[in-house]
């Protein structure tokens, strides 16, 4: 998991989210972000949730922080909530993100029909 993803402690994701505000409450706070994007966070309650950049989509992952642990150690886990198949890729073909410490993702979910379907 250490290379699908990166421990938001470790950036500044203060901003990171603002484009997502319409799906994400704001007293989610994000843990883990993958190199699309896709972002586990953890609720008050202590439920976590996965965001999709991709498919604009927040679901629960996890009741706790013990199941969500328990979880992340199962690679199909990790490639599905991350994509890191695709990542690794990429990675390994010398496609890198930008600078070092960030993603590629959108401010929105991605739509083949042009403009997105999605409201704010």
């Amino acid at each position: 998991m250490a290379n699908a993803a990166i421990k938001c402690e470790d950036i500044d994701c203060s901003r990171l989210f603002d484009d997502w505000s319409w799906l994400v409450p704001a007293s989610h706070t994000p843990l883990i972000i993958g190199h699309f994007g896709d972002t586990v966070f953890a609720a008050p309650d202590g439920l976590h949730w996965l965001l999709s950049t991709l498919d604009g989509e927040y679901e629960r992952i996890a009741k706790d922080s013990a199941e969500f642990n328990r979880l992340k150690g199962d690679p199909e886990n990790v490639d599905i909530w991350f994509q890191w198949g695709w990542a690794n890729i990429a990675l390994q073909s010398g496609i890198v993100p930008p600078k070092m410490m960030s993603v590629w993702a959108g401010k929105s979910p991605q739509s083949l029909a042009g403009a997105s379907a999605w409201k704010k």
